[in-house]
């Protein structure tokens, strides 16, 4: 949407109860002043305003809004620049944005206010590990754990690294420490069985098929043991079982997915509104020039993996696999913008200076996967 059109959620005239100007026959305060933030409470309210604030920044990312939520957090932060919580919230949204650098800058200037803040620690740790830049990530997580050494998410997280850096039996004491602490840490428990081999009498197995018939899992858990149990069932020959988990575990999975072909094909039909001739030229030569990535692009099981076998083989070659990165920027493009909006639509205000800043974050991820390789491939 470009900044010449109206946008009923920038009506600062619009009364809360009044009918929302988009014409939904909705109260503005229920329609697109659902998350509009009361300026003149802001002002008098002081101190105490950054909490309402805090809480349209939570709604707002409860509802995929990231670029609104990131705005809420900036106002809560201009209120109170030292709230640990609305901090926290900010960092985990610029790392949905496709922002790892501000990320990471808010999570360390949390931690430079309050070093006992766990979850800002355990935050930096995943942006680092999704960055590719793993020792620092581990380091971070066993930091957190001499100030608590009974947190179990640090537990995991560092497992999570451990194992994407090879080391296997640190991961597994990881996990398991994790499971210690809290029992039915279903994501710890899926982990440590995709990491080992089971026996039939294997007590890790007799844990998680407890734990499934018990009351101490959510649906999520339930998945999460669910694709477990197939991958322990599968390893002892138990076919038609780890066929049952694993189909329990899909159906799970399946019902937490808002999916429907016709928003696919909406999606499309507004890619190919936005990107058009007059903005292509527009934007021409926009970014940032790299030989760095090799973009496989290709329909589903049109021999994509084999492609990036191939070229992976080579020693100047990384194979990162479909690592979602380039998604993740298509949906940060709004982020960027003094006017917030949402891909595709966003694009059609971009400047280039926006372009080149999410073409370097994305090249900083894809260096930090294999800092000493000349191409990286990214499976779309």
């Amino acid at each position: 949407m470009s900044s010449e059109s109206h946008d009923p959620s920038a009506s600062g005239g619009v009364a809360r109860n009044a009918p929302c100007p988009c014409g939904s026959g909705l109260r503005y305060k229920h329609c697109h002043g659902r998350h509009a933030v009361d300026d003149d409470a802001v002002r008098e309210g002081g101190a105490r305003s950054v909490e309402p604030i805090l809480r349209q920044a939570v709604e707002a990312f409860r509802d995929g809004d990231f670029a609104a939520a990131r705005e809420f957090c900036r106002k809560a932060l201009a209120t109170d620049p030292r709230h640990l919580e609305a901090m926290n919230l900010a960092g985990i949204v610029a790392a949905q944005l496709g922002d790892p650098a501000d990320a990471i800058n808010l999570f360390r200037r949390a931690i430079a206010l309050d070093g006992r803040f766990l979850r800002a620690r355990s935050n930096l740790g995943i942006v680092l590990r999704d960055q590719g830049r793993l020792e620092e990530a581990v380091e971070v997580y066993r930091e957190a754990l001499q100030i608590d050494p009974t947190y179990p998410e640090a537990h995991y997280n560092l497992g999570v690294a451990q194992q994407a850096l090879g080391d296997l039996a640190a991961a597994e004491a990881a996990y398991r420490k994790a499971a210690e602490l809290r029992p039915n840490f279903a994501m710890a428990l899926r982990s440590l069985a995709f990491i080992k081999d089971f026996t039939a009498d294997d007590p890790d197995l007799k844990t998680m098929a407890a734990l499934l018939d018990g009351d101490d899992l959510d649906d999520n858990g339930r998945m999460e043991i669910s694709f477990g149990l197939g991958k322990a069932c599968e390893d002892i020959g138990d076919y038609d079982q780890a066929f049952a988990h694993f189909a329990r575990g899909n159906r799970l999975k399946r019902q937490s997915l808002r999916y429907d072909a016709g928003d696919d094909e909406a999606m499309a039909e507004r890619i190919i509104d936005t990107f058009s001739h007059s903005l292509m030229s527009r934007l021409a030569g926009a970014g940032t020039a790299t030989k760095l990535p090799v973009f496989i692009v290709g329909m589903p099981r049109s021999g994509t993996s084999l492609v990036e076998q191939i070229l992976a083989s080579h020693s100047q070659v990384h194979g990162a696999g479909e690592i979602n990165a380039i998604f993740e920027l298509a949906n940060a493009v709004g982020g960027f913008q003094k006017s917030s909006g949402a891909f595709p639509e966003a694009v059609g205000s971009a400047e280039p200076a926006d372009l080149r800043r999410l073409a370097q974050s994305y090249l900083e991820f894809t260096r930090g996967l294999a800092p000493e390789a000349r191409r990286v491939t990214d499976k779309l």
